[in-house]
């Protein structure tokens, strides 16, 4: 597995205040795929620090923009790594479905995961307003 103890400090405050000021633009088009199998492409990957409760510490999650790859157009989903011990095991398949991961215990190479090409099985989570597809689980490559 990897070891998720140095992430934190490699967050500096400028490249977080960076990442929270990017601006958003609002769905106009949105897709639902079937629960299965599909490709996928990294688009974006972003570290940040998620702010605490009260006296929580900050917690470190890396953010991912994925083009999920499919006949009827490419959808975009976004997914967080909580980064933490309960993640380590979805985090290990996600660098294995794209080729990065390595023997025994290793620290993610983040920094070199956009553009990369992988698998994963899509779900459905439902919220309040609508349905969402949401990633359950990475394949990893051959």
């Amino acid at each position: 597995m990897f070891n998720s103890s140095n992430i934190a400090e490699s967050i500096t405050t400028s490249e977080l205040s960076t990442f929270l000021e990017q601006p958003i633009t609002a769905e106009k088009n949105f897709t639902l795929l079937r629960n299965g199998y599909y490709p996928f492409k990294v688009l974006i990957c972003k570290p940040s620090l998620l702010p605490g409760y009260e006296d929580d510490t900050p917690r470190p999650v890396v953010s991912v923009r994925f083009e999920i790859l499919n006949d009827s157009g490419n959808v975009v989903i976004n997914h967080t790594f909580f980064i933490n011990s309960s993640s380590a095991q979805m985090i290990h398949e996600f660098f294995a479905s794209i080729g990065l991961a390595e023997e025994g215990e290793y620290v993610p190479r983040w920094d070199e995961v956009v553009g990369c090409t992988g698998g994963c099985y899509l779900g459905k989570r439902k919220l309040d307003y609508k349905t969402i597809n949401v990633i359950e689980r990475f394949v990893p490559r051959d």
